[in-house]
């Protein structure tokens, strides 16, 4: 109990106040069985977050900027990473929520920026993106020729060629005829 109070004392009084409400919210939420209580802990936080600062814009009925926040599901950031990403850009910068708008203090907007980005990385994690395979290819007898004119800087004759080894014939479509030219 001396603990619980010296946290709130160090919150203040608005820190305080969204623990309560995070707290407060946590109640309906666990009935559900989150996955982990790590995790159901956090789209807690996150939930109370978006409910409180962002969902009276970013709702279905509003849609400002073509957004809609409160149907997102907070457990599952997999599903709407790039959302979330774009989130956690927009309130660490400050531009949102915007000025003419209720804005949380700094404590609060870094614990639920922290939550987040924590469950982004940790389903970045468990899914990583490979990003595009990377294609190697052999270089043909002119690039190659190219390659040493350029590399040397050294005169060269397309009759130099029958030096290197044959070219692939696998996929004569996806070779370029590149003529040696010189510098």
């Amino acid at each position: 109990m001396q603990n619980r109070k010296l946290i709130f004392r160090s919150l203040g009084f608005r820190g305080t106040a969204a623990a309560l409400i995070v707290l407060a919210g946590s109640v309906g939420i666990q009935a559900q069985k989150p996955a982990s209580p790590q995790r159901g802990a956090a789209a807690v936080e996150g939930g109370a977050f978006l409910k409180q600062y962002c969902v009276t814009c970013h709702n279905l009925k509003l849609k400002t900027a073509g957004l809609t926040l409160d149907t997102i599901d907070l457990r599952d950031v997999s599903r709407n990473g790039e959302l979330l990403e774009k989130i956690v850009l927009k309130v660490g910068s400050g531009s949102m929520p915007p000025a003419s708008a209720q804005r949380p203090d700094k404590a609060t907007t870094n614990v639920f920026l922290a939550s987040l980005e924590t469950s982004l990385d940790r389903a970045s994690a468990a899914h990583p993106n490979p990003g595009r395979p990377m294609m190697l290819h052999r270089l043909n007898r002119t690039e190659y020729l190219n390659s040493v004119r350029d590399l040397l800087e050294v005169q060269l004759n397309p009759d130099d060629s029958s030096l290197l080894p044959p070219d692939d014939t696998e996929a004569p479509d996806r070779r370029t005829a590149l003529a040696v030219t010189p510098h």
